[in-house]
């Protein structure tokens, strides 16, 4: 049986049972892990202006191609409608405002590694 270890002080954290990688899988750099977040945001982006794009569709056979409403909706359908439009280009916008922050922080962390490399 083996000896129990002790545990860890105050401020002290214990080695994981487990290792950081797997034989074989090469250690992610910085870079990497940068490029990664960003073309995560690029995908991201796309997807939105497809809902951004099908949004535009469904209003505009809503509305019609004069806008004269085909389908003669009632002011509560109307009501509806632009309601739902709403709703999903407000979540769209918040979606847009934290693919920012991912691109400012993207961008800040770049400036660091240069700085670092620069530093030598």
């Amino acid at each position: 049986m083996a000896p129990l270890e002790a545990a860890p002080g105050p401020g002290e954290h214990a080695a994981p049972p487990y290792k950081l990688s797997a034989p074989g899988v090469r250690k992610a750099t910085r870079s990497d892990v940068l490029h990664d977040m960003l073309t995560a945001v690029a995908s991201q982006e796309t997807a939105i202006s497809c809902l951004l794009q099908a949004e535009a569709m469904k209003i505009r056979a809503f509305a019609g191609p004069g806008g004269d409403f085909p389908t003669s909706p009632s002011h509560q359908q109307i009501h509806d409608f632009q309601t739902s439009v709403t709703r999903m280009i407000e979540s769209l916008a918040d979606i847009q405002r934290l693919l920012l922050h991912t691109v400012e922080s993207a961008q800040s962390l770049l400036a660091e590694q240069e700085r670092c490399d620069a530093d030598g």
